[in-house]
């Protein structure tokens, strides 16, 4: 039995159904002809009802689905495959301002801008190409109203094929020109920004180029003064030997004694400021001669050793095996090995102090050299180390007046170490001690003979 016989077949039950429920319309013996034509009677009325009904839903689906196109937040428009407005609602006439009746088949292009005419000519034939698949093409264009005014648009196309094999485009319309404004202002603004930048880099780049000739002129200030205190403080400390030999009292001994160990300080930091100031000013010089490391870790021991005795504390060397005799600059490495020394001397109250040396790397031209100073001193909080190596620091304030210094001895050493092709650090647990070391790159050496050892400092030997 077929779904259109079941149909038939339920209308009837419904229609006897209700026929039954009517007293006056009871079945007679005789009668079978007007019973069917009753039960006809009460399925038409049944059908004529359903499809009233039918209808009633079918207009307000209707209804729903123009208020949804008419009335929809962007325009809605169906061209045909010549470009011609097909169908187009209410938001797209007010929109372009001009009544439907006046768009209804008419070139779509005539709203758009000269200017941007050829641009959706090329967007509607591509668009075209794209024959009855999925893809939506966009564009923006600046559309134009019928009372003249400009408006910018996204049309958002899609090509597709209807009843009857017809190719029509549907296009969805969207005003965007407060999007547009917000961009152009976004724009300007970052265009603005832009020019700021700019502006701020020029006057930092001109406030570091001042400062970095300021700093010059300050290190060679300094450098130059140096000398010009160096000078005089020479002629002090000789005036001082000249006189203690000239026959003193034990009381004018012990004063110029007094005198001589300030000049010998104040000369130190004379020698440490123009250090640093020559290698701030770029003036400062690495030369090239034969450099033994025992004989230049043997001298740094011999100059402290009677210090060192003095305060119960002994000097050890460990050197590792190295080419005898290498190319640097022997004054200078002494000079930065000198400087951890003294500071291990001056920070120790017992045990060893001990100077050693390893090769980090090396190849057939030069090696890298590690020189490293361990004591059993005070040591020093971890949160200090950082700025030991910064010009006039020390790890306590305190320091300073306990054991004197300016804190130029560490910068001095990273800035040779810097210079000689390498770099200074240190690690230190207070109460247990301190290890620093700094690196340099050595040139090999065809000549086999050290250098002899002297005991002669390098310039500075207040290394703190």
């Amino acid at each position: 039995m077929t779904d259109n016989d079941n149909d038939k077949k339920n209308l009837r039950n419904s229609a006897e159904a209700q026929l039954m429920r009517s007293p006056a319309s009871a079945p007679h013996p005789d009668t079978n002809l007007l019973h069917e034509l009753r039960v006809h009677q009460v399925e038409l009325e049944m059908q004529n009802e359903a499809l009233r009904q039918a209808q009633s839903a079918l207009e307000a689906s209707r209804d729903r689905y123009v208020d949804l196109y008419e009335f929809a937040p962007v325009g809605y428009l169906t061209l045909d495959a010549n470009g011609m407005i097909a169908e187009i609602n209410l938001t797209a006439t007010t929109l372009l301002g001009v009544e439907r009746k006046h768009l209804l088949q008419r070139r779509f292009t005539a709203q758009v801008i000269p200017e941007d005419q050829d641009r959706w000519v090329i967007h509607l034939l591509t668009t075209l190409k794209q024959d009855n698949t999925d893809s939506v093409s966009s564009i923006e264009l600046a559309l134009q109203r019928h009372n003249g005014t400009i408006f910018q648009a996204q049309l958002d196309c899609q090509c597709k094929k209807v009843d009857g094999g017809d190719t029509v485009i549907r296009v969805v319309l969207t005003d965007i020109s407060q999007r547009k404004q917000l961009e152009s202002k976004l724009a300007r603004y970052h265009h603005h920004l832009e020019e700021l930048v700019r502006e701020r880099t020029a006057d930092l780049a001109t406030a570091k180029d001042a400062a970095e000739a300021a700093n010059i002129a300050k290190s060679s200030f300094l450098a130059n003064m140096s000398h010009e205190i160096r000078t005089p403080m020479n002629a002090i400390m000789g005036m001082t030997s000249l006189l203690r030999r000239g026959g003193v009292t034990p009381e004018q001994a012990d004063r110029l004694n007094k005198i001589n160990t300030a000049s010998e300080h104040l000369l130190g930091l004379i020698n440490d400021i123009l250090d640093l100031s020559k290698i701030e000013a770029g003036k400062f010089v690495i030369e090239e001669g034969p450099v033994a490391v025992a004989v230049l870790m043997g001298n740094v021991r011999s100059i402290l050793t009677e210090r060192a005795k003095a305060k119960g504390l002994s000097l050890h060397i460990d050197t590792d095996h190295c080419p005898v005799v290498l190319q640097g600059d022997a004054t200078r490495l002494q000079q930065a090995l000198l400087n951890y020394t003294t500071n291990a001397v001056k920070f120790s109250k017992q045990g060893t102090i001990t100077l050693s040396s390893v090769i980090l790397e090396e190849d057939a031209k030069s090696v890298l050299l590690r020189f490293t100073v361990a004591d059993q001193g005070i040591g020093i909080a971890p949160e200090a180390l950082p700025r030991l190596f910064a010009s006039f620091e020390q790890a306590d304030n305190s320091v300073t007046r306990q054991y004197c210094g300016t804190g130029l001895g560490l910068a001095i050493t990273r800035r040779l170490a810097e210079l000689m092709g390498g770099t200074a650090g240190g690690s230190s647990t207070p109460g247990v001690g301190s290890k620093f070391w700094f690196t340099a790159r050595l040139k090999k050496s065809d000549e086999t003979a050290p250098p002899r050892a002297t005991g002669a400092a390098a310039n500075s030997a207040d290394g703190e």
